[in-house]
């Protein structure tokens, strides 16, 4: 389990509010976590889908594509679980797939300065966020992209032909 201030994140963050959005293609999160850090409760985390969690977060910093993985090759998604505290900020993020060593630490990197807007619960306080995160690494004529769920879906809904390709 790698933490924000591990990866070179920030422990400050922004207040607001969230409503949580369930994503139908299948990249939400379903899995109950363990109890984030910062003495957080699990009933004081709520769960939310990976488009609503983009949608929410304040600052996102794409992952880079490592060059080693590029020259080697390397493609696929990597998926992360992410819980925030209630100020906003990245409390954990675990890595659970992804198609190297260097691509996982590129997205555990970017991920620990995200810090988003957290949701209010019934009595006014803030309260942290979970989610699975989805990250597609490919090659596209010799050069790395990186890119989120929607990107990978297009326009039109249904999966690009570069997702196709890369098997996302």
């Amino acid at each position: 389990m790698r933490t924000a201030e591990q990866c070179g994140g920030s422990s400050r963050g922004v207040a607001g509010v969230l409503w949580i959005l369930v994503l139908a293609c299948g990249a939400c999160s379903g899995s109950e976590t363990d109890s984030p850090r910062n003495d957080q409760s699990e009933a004081e985390t709520w769960g939310t889908s990976d488009m609503e969690f983009r949608r929410i977060a304040r600052v996102r910093p794409r992952p880079e594509y490592p060059a080693v993985a590029v020259d080697s090759g390397k493609t696929g998604v990597a998926v992360a679980e992410v819980v925030t505290t209630s100020d906003g900020s990245m409390g954990r993020v675990d890595i659970l797939q992804a198609p190297d060593e260097h691509t996982g630490d590129a997205v555990a990197r970017a991920l620990a300065n995200w810090e988003v807007q957290p949701p209010v619960d019934d009595d006014g306080h803030a309260v942290g966020v979970r989610s699975k995160l989805y990250f597609y690494f490919v090659i596209e004529d010799g050069e790395g992209f990186v890119r989120s769920p929607e990107e990978m879906l297009g326009e039109s809904g249904s999966m690009s032909s570069a997702a196709r390709r890369s098997g996302g």
